[in-house]
């Protein structure tokens, strides 16, 4: 894999790796701190199963111990095997920010007929909620795992609509108090109303709604700030 444009920060001990931007916002050398722009999102590269990078994203490489012969901290760009893991992040699990589901039955932006989950998820300092989504009718099953990118589509990873779910994130920017994402599961897949099941970054559970606790049409408020 080729990581396009990229810039290196680190110190003594570790450094990160932050690939496939859109430009570098920092000169080489210069001493940058915690809060400080590096740079923009972007695509460009090129990778091995896909050709051009056609997704804007951030890669993150964390490289804690000196690797091969070139020296402390060599980084072979085709070779990015330190991918960062959320869960290597500062975390202070002591809330859950995942504050409603609302289910409704709505055709998706492409006018397919489908459930649709609206969850909005408030802003909490280093806490990473709801990163797997599983829909499940006993007939069928789907996941969305962000940390993963299972169930998301291999060939572009923005394409909204794969294997029977749409997915809309809403915008969002550093004011804003609460992200929504809107799932659509579509009906063809699910001829009942799934259950979705949402887990954190750590595989824990955080909430399961179903039809028995809220039928299509009813909101479930889960309480912003309240562990579950």
């Amino acid at each position: 894999m080729i990581q396009g444009v990229s810039a290196v920060t680190g110190n003594a001990i570790a450094r990160v790796v932050s690939a496939h931007l859109d430009r570098i916002d920092v000169a080489l050398g210069q001493i940058v701190r915690a809060g400080d722009a590096i740079g923009t999102v972007g695509n460009t590269g090129w990778g091995d199963l896909f050709g051009q990078i056609n997704s804007v994203h951030l890669h993150n490489e964390y490289l804690e111990e000196p690797s091969g012969s070139d020296g402390p901290y060599f980084y072979d760009q085709d070779d990015p095997t330190n991918a960062l893991d959320p869960r290597l992040l500062p975390r202070a699990d002591v809330s859950n920010n995942l504050s409603s589901v609302v289910i409704t039955e709505e055709d998706d932006p492409n006018a397919v007929a489908s459930w649709k989950f609206v969850v909005t998820i408030a802003r909490r300092d280093q806490d990473f909620d709801a990163n797997k989504f599983v829909f499940d009718n006993g007939a069928a099953t789907r996941t969305i795992n962000y940390n993963t990118r299972a169930g998301l589509d291999p060939a572009d990873n923005d394409e909204p609509s794969y294997n029977g779910i749409y997915r809309d994130s809403q915008p969002f920017n550093e004011a804003s108090a609460a992200w929504a994402i809107h799932f659509y599961a579509h009906k063809s897949v699910f001829t009942t109303q799934p259950t979705l099941t949402i887990y954190d970054t750590q595989d824990n559970e955080i909430v399961s709604v179903d039809a028995s606790t809220q039928p299509a049409g009813h909101s479930l408020a889960l309480g912003l700030g309240l562990g579950l």
